[in-house]
C-alpha cells in the first residue's frame, strides 16, 4: 500500500510500556498546491461540500484533486454514492479517477444527458410459489433425512431496562420482518 500523507515530526509518541501510540500521532493536513478558486455555480457548490464531508476538509476548491486532499478508492466509492444521492446522477469510479476534481466532475455532469441514477429498487409481486436455490434444497434434504435442527438458528438474548412498550416493540419487529422477505419464507412440501 501507499501511504496517503508521509510527516516528519521530531519523536514517535510513546505508551507507558514503550510502544507506539497511534491516537496521539498528529493528524495529516493535506492541502492543495493550487490557488484556491472557489466553486461557481450549484454543481460545483455541491461537489465542493461533498469532497469536504468524505475528506474531513473544510475549503475545497474547483481545481483541488481529491486523491491529493487524501481520498483513496474506498473515498471515491462513497463519493460517487454521495452524488448519486444528492444530484440523482451516476458516476462511476473511473470517472472520478480520470476527472478528480470539482471542475472536471461538474463538467462531465453537465454534459447533455448525464447518466441518471437507478431508479430506487421496489418490490415486485411474484408468484405463490418459487423453486429453492441449490442451497435451500440442500437445507431442506438435511432436514427430511436428519428431522428438525436447532443447527441454523441463532439464538440471542437481550436484557431491556426500564419500562417496555410491549406494542411498539410488536411493530417494530413486524417492520423488519415486512421488510426482509427470508425472514418471512417458509418451504412448503408439493406432491
Amino acid at each position: 500500500m501507499i501511504p496517503a500523507a508521509i510527516m516528519t515530526i521530531d519523536a514517535l509518541p510513546l505508551t507507558l510500556n514503550g510502544k507506539l501510540d497511534r491516537q496521539a500521532l498528529p493528524t495529516p493536513q493535506f492541502v492543495s498546491d493550487k490557488t484556491y478558486r472557489a466553486p461557481r455555480d450549484h454543481h460545483e457548490h455541491t461537489l465542493a461540500t461533498l469532497f469536504g464531508e468524505i475528506l474531513g476538509l473544510t475549503r475545497i476548491g474547483i481545481d483541488d484533486n481529491f486523491f491529493h486532499l487524501g481520498g483513496h478508492s474506498l473515498s471515491a466509492t462513497r463519493l460517487a454514492a454521495r452524488i448519486r444521492a444528492e444530484l440523482g446522477i451516476d458516476i462511476s469510479i473511473r470517472t472520478i479517477f480520470t476527472t478528480p476534481t470539482v471542475a472536471g466532475l461538474t463538467t462531465t455532469i453537465k454534459t447533455p444527458n448525464p447518466k441518471p441514477a437507478q431508479p430506487p429498487l421496489t418490490t415486485r409481486p411474484r408468484p405463490p410459489q418459487i423453486p429453492l436455490s441449490f442451497a435451500q434444497q440442500q437445507m431442506w434434504c438435511v432436514d427430511q433425512l436428519e428431522g428438525p435442527s436447532a443447527l441454523y438458528n441463532i439464538p440471542l438474548a437481550l436484557r431491556l431496562s426500564g419500562g417496555l412498550d410491549v406494542q411498539a416493540l410488536s411493530h417494530a419487529l413486524d417492520d423488519v420482518v415486512g421488510r426482509h422477505e427470508p425472514l418471512r419464507t417458509v418451504f412448503v412440501s408439493v406432491d
